[in-house]
């Protein structure tokens, strides 16, 4: 595979270790990039080195125990991101999450915060910690991710989350009028359901084959599905894109 579409080009990448974010990291590592693989969970992270090393063994690999609801660790991550490679040229906010559904109403605050915290909150403190570096080299791509909650009204069940999700979208347009001016392209992702290990712990069969009947495409996506469209989003095949939100939903959008 071309090595030539990131090569060189550090990128952080949350939630690396599993799921769409452990796509995206070998995708990322088949182009040559040097990757920051943030995730709170050892274990998965020492599972993807070796799938990395396999793939390009001459890549340079950093990872690092990251809660990404916790600013001392998202500036530490970033301090050590440059102390290691000089610069950084991609931020990749994969990190969030969701629980079992639930009605909005019968959520406890307790919910609330933590559902926001993962999704929103995140995405907003590793970008306010890698611009200023970002805007020093007059160089950056930041893809969120955002989902297809956001946009549509087929989960009942998850009026929190979309919430958050939403606000990741309009987040991203906004910041990205911010530092346009600086060559730093910001915009996200809206996965439709994606059959990772966290979706399939949390979403019955049943809800699955009805999402497979709503694709145009007739299946859910998989991680790899997702990490394609990132890349795109992160290298400068789009460099005339920004403040731009891509669904990756295989056809999946109606209220």
């Amino acid at each position: 595979m071309d090595k030539e579409l990131l090569l060189n080009k550090v990128a952080i990448v949350t939630g690396a270790g599993d799921g769409i974010g452990a796509e995206t990291c070998k995708l990322f590592a088949a182009h040559g990039a040097k990757l920051v693989l943030c995730d709170i969970k050892q274990e998965a992270l020492d599972n993807l080195l070796p799938a990395l090393k396999e793939i390009n063994p001459d890549g340079s690999y950093l990872p690092m125990l990251v809660d990404v609801t916790n600013e001392v660790n998202i500036v530490s991550c970033v301090a050590k991101t440059k102390e290691a490679f000089g610069r950084i040229d991609i931020l990749i906010n994969l990190a969030g999450g969701y629980f079992k559904g639930h009605k909005s109403w019968e959520a406890d605050i307790e919910t609330f915060d933590r559902i926001i915290s993962l999704n929103l909150r995140s995405a907003f403190l590793f970008c306010k910690a890698v611009i200023p570096q970002m805007i020093e080299q007059n160089y950056g791509k930041i893809v969120n991710t955002a989902s297809l909650a956001a946009l549509s009204g087929r989960f009942p069940d998850s009026g929190i989350y979309a919430a958050a999700k939403g606000g990741v979208i309009s987040f991203t347009r906004h910041l990205a009028a911010e530092v346009g001016e600086f060559n730093i392209h910001v915009n996200c992702v809206a996965p439709g359901p994606t059959l990772t290990p966290r979706f399939l712990a949390v979403r019955s069969k049943e809800f699955q084959e009805r999402f497979n009947q709503a694709s145009a495409l007739r299946r859910m996506s998989m991680p790899q599905d997702q990490a394609g469209g990132i890349l795109f989003l992160a290298s400068d095949l789009s460099s005339y894109v920004t403040a731009h939100t891509l669904n990756i939903t295989g056809g999946i959008y109606e209220s």
